[in-house]
């Protein structure tokens, strides 16, 4: 499989073959012409539906998360909560972030997490082209003894070899917690 760079624009392009330095130079005769391809532009990403809560958050200059949707505002212990992030690159992200979603309880402690390269690895942010809107679906397992209760949601991005996060644009933070909470019952 070859990767293609979705900033690629459309066009007719060679398909060449050749030795990298270093190899056998007795064989190394330079490029060879294989043909030529054709390429349609790539069409931006869309999402297939709509967020029920819609934001306005940047990370960095990089990316922006523009909403959200909950498959349900309650949820029961040892159940699952879906979660939908709404993701719109600003620009170019030269690097591969992973996503965290927390969820915590009213005194800030973790109580279930899911981090993952975004679209359970499909779709890395290096693959993200602004103008495309990243449709981004998580599925949270709750323990099975969570306690009732309001429960927040909390979002952001890392670089997952560091642990750096992206911060949050002009807001002196490295995540978000989504508007609507969590009720555990």
């Amino acid at each position: 499989n070859l990767a293609i760079d979705p900033r690629l624009p459309g066009g007719s392009y060679r398909w060449t073959v050749a030795l990298r330095p270093g190899s056998d130079a007795a064989l190394a005769t330079g490029a060879v012409e294989l043909g030529r391809v054709t390429m349609a532009p790539r069409p931006a990403l869309q999402p297939t539906s709509q967020p029920q809560h819609t934001m306005d958050t940047g990370f960095g200059d990089l990316v922006r998360l523009s909403g959200y949707s909950l498959s349900d505002e309650r949820a029961s212990p040892g159940g699952t909560l879906g979660l939908t992030l709404y993701w719109t690159p600003l620009n170019d992200i030269g690097e591969g972030y992973s996503m965290f979603v927390h969820v915590v309880d009213a005194g800030g402690k973790l109580v279930a997490q899911r981090d993952s390269v975004p679209c359970d690895g499909k779709c890395p942010t290096t693959s993200w082209v602004p103008g495309d809107t990243i449709e981004d679906h998580y599925e949270i397992s709750l323990p099975k003894e969570l306690p009732p209760g309001q429960y927040q949601i909390v979002v952001g991005l890392y670089l997952p070899v560091s642990g750096q996060r992206l911060p949050v644009a002009g807001a002196g933070e490295d995540s978000v917690t989504l508007p609507k909470h969590l009720t555990v019952k």
